[in-house]
């Protein structure tokens, strides 16, 4: 017989419990700041989420009603941080944006409801066609509405997501019957009797008919010239006006002959009181005459070049009494009338004019020398609102200017060309101060009567810009593919050998070294995109910029920061830029530069081509303006 002995269970003892509870606050106390800082992630997200949702919607509303705007009736000044603007919508009423305790709120004046905050800044800004740096006030001429935003929650400690809205608007327009485009047809076997219009057909309802000898036309597009913002300045420099006739019948291959009208006449002049019809060398200017060929079909419509008849009238040369009809043929010839109401405004008479403004920005800029030469150093000039350069959008308005004085200045060699004006500092002397060797400058050789302002660039402040930069990017290029910038950053460098990027919204990016672009690597930048570069580093250019889709100069500005920073370009790379580096180099060598420069010296050996529709100011500069007189509406707008 035997007792079984009974397992002895073992206890935790007390130290061992304090040592567990030990262990355990230490890893508590690791684990719990993490899911904190998880938590105040997933808040920070949901925060930026809403306002940027909020950021869009306001965008859309901002764009969707100011567009349909027929009138601005009071704005606020763009020094008023919480601004307003008050219009007059398409259907007549009366619509108000504002800020009300912290929110934007919108609707009929008096009953406005909350749209979207809430919101830090709400800042209007507001512009006319003919200068878009300088805010004003004047709502008889407000044509670009340019509102930020700052958008926050409730919370007063979190950072404000900013929204930049823009939009172009078509307000304070004259209509049909109040622009005074007149037109008639006066006829000899009923002379003193006015015909203001007559039915037609082929879904017109008014129309001036032409025949030989039997009915006339005059037509006229009054007070296209003065001050106002619809007008045109007198002694504005045109480049094209043409005449575009909606054709609603004739029949036979002949030619309709128009003349410059030089009498006055209103819808009630007869054939009898403008002096027995159209008479050339009496009542109508002989050596004016345009002849435009219409040919065996009738076409939808047809464009007259009136150019130079229309630059008489910019220029003061004789008063604007319009022009004349005369057919060739014993037939039937029939136009659209200023009183169609068929169809589209294009069924009516319209006058279309291109012009430049005048240009006092720097076109190339330098405070030193320039040294250029070879068989491709060329420097000549375009329009990018006519499209890309090449064919007959090249012109010889290349200017370059100097701030510097004494020999050599400006220095060509080798074949090297100016196709356009060169200039040195004020004071300095033409004789010394050029120097072409086997070259040309096939413009002016002169002196500037002041130094050309090259301020000094610097770099932008706020979030991201302050701090430390983020690295390199991109930090794997190696794997080559795209890369999307959608937002502004500060880099230490971009480097790109192996991708490209593609810039996606319009956005600021600071480097805090160089720019390095590969051969065959590029910057992209899509319509509806804008990329400002500032650089305080070199830059080194072996491929594209901004040489894929729009091309437009204006969408692409490089800063460098800083004293004798170097821009650089080799290979074969086109680069569409406005250049500032007024402290340092620019040295061209490969490819083809498209744009405008600012610079301390300019080097090198390749094409440039002046870009005379974009400048170095915000909004674009002295663009090519297209003004159209007639259809439904007066109309000037900036080209895109």
């Amino acid at each position: 017989m035997y007792m079984r002995k009974e397992k002895l269970k073992k206890a935790f003892t007390l130290m061992e419990l304090m040592v567990s509870a030990a262990l355990l606050l230490v890893i508590m106390a690791a684990i719990v700041p993490q899911f904190r800082a998880i938590r105040n992630s997933w808040a920070t997200t949901q925060d930026s989420s809403v306002k940027i949702q909020n950021g869009l919607v306001l965008d859309e509303h901002l764009n969707r009603n100011l567009t349909t705007a027929s009138q601005i009736t009071a704005v606020s000044s763009s020094e008023v941080g919480n601004g307003f603007i008050t219009f007059k919508d398409n259907l007549g009423a009366t619509q108000k944006y504002m800020v009300e305790d912290g929110y934007i709120v919108f609707g009929p004046v008096g009953h406005e409801e909350q749209l979207a905050g809430p919101v830090s800044k709400f800042q209007i800004s507001c512009y006319s066609l003919n200068d878009l740096e300088n805010p004003m006030t004047d709502v008889s001429r407000i044509r670009l509405v340019k509102i930020e935003t700052e958008i926050t929650n409730s919370d007063s400690q979190s950072s404000a997501n900013k929204v930049i809205s823009e939009v172009f608007i078509q307000t304070n327009k004259s209509t049909i019957s109040d622009q005074n485009v007149i037109d008639i047809i006066i006829n000899p076997d009923q002379p003193d009797t006015a015909y203001d219009y007559t039915e037609g057909d082929h879904g017109c309802d008014a129309v001036i008919e032409i025949e030989k000898n039997s009915t006339q036309g005059l037509l006229c597009f009054k007070g296209i010239v003065g001050n106002a913002s619809w007008q045109i300045p007198q002694n504005t420099e045109i480049t094209e006006a043409k005449l575009e006739l909606w054709c609603v019948n004739h029949n036979g291959n002949h030619d309709v002959y128009i003349y410059r009208m030089n009498v006055g006449w209103t819808e009630t002049s007869t054939w009898n009181n403008i002096g027995g019809g159209i008479i050339p060398g009496t009542n109508c200017d002989s050596m004016s005459v345009v002849t435009a060929n219409l040919g065996n079909s009738v076409p939808t419509s047809v464009e007259i070049d009136v150019t130079e008849i229309v630059r008489g009238w910019i220029n003061g040369d004789y008063p604007n009494f319009g022009f004349g009809f005369i057919n060739s043929k014993n037939n039937s010839l029939q136009f659209a009338a200023a009183e169609n109401r068929t169809g589209t405004g294009a069924h009516t008479p319209r006058l279309i004019i291109s012009y430049q403004s005048t240009d006092n920005n720097p076109k190339i800029a330098l405070k030193n020398t320039l040294n250029y030469g070879g068989s491709h150093g060329i420097i000549d000039s375009y329009n990018s609102s006519a499209g890309f350069y090449g064919g007959s959008n090249i012109s010889h308005n290349a200017v370059v200017t100097s701030n510097a004085i004494g020999s050599d200045i400006i220095t060509l060699y080798s074949g090297g060309r100016i196709y356009g004006d060169a200039y040195i500092g004020p004071g300095g002397n033409p004789a010394i101060g050029f120097s072409t060797w086997g070259s040309t400058i096939t413009g002016e050789e002169g002196t500037l009567d002041e130094a050309v302002d090259l301020p000094t660039p610097t770099a932008p402040t706020g979030h991201p810009f302050h701090g430390w930069h983020e690295g390199d990017f991109p930090s794997n290029d190696w794997l080559g593919g795209e890369r999307i910038l959608n937002s502004n950053h500060y880099f230490n460098s971009i480097s790109i050998w192996s991708s490209y990027i593609t810039i996606n919204g319009n956005i600021t990016v600071l480097l805090n070294n160089d720019l390095n672009i590969g051969s065959g690597r590029s910057i992209r930048i899509p319509p509806g995109s804008s990329l400002n570069l500032y650089v305080k580093g070199n830059c080194n250019i072996g491929g594209d910029i901004n040489s894929f889709f729009d091309r437009l100069p204006s969408n692409l500005k490089i800063y460098m920061i800083g004293n004798n920073k170097s821009f650089s370009t080799w290979g074969t790379g086109n680069v569409y830029a406005l250049l500032d580096n007024p402290n340092g180099s620019v040295s061209l060598w490969g490819g083809q530069f498209y744009g405008r420069i600012k610079a301390k010296y300019l080097s090198g050996g390749c094409k440039i081509h002046v870009d005379l529709d974009s400048n170095f100011g915000s909004g674009g500069g002295s663009p090519s303006r297209l003004w159209t007189f007639g259809g439904n509406i007066i109309q000037g707008e900036i080209l895109p």
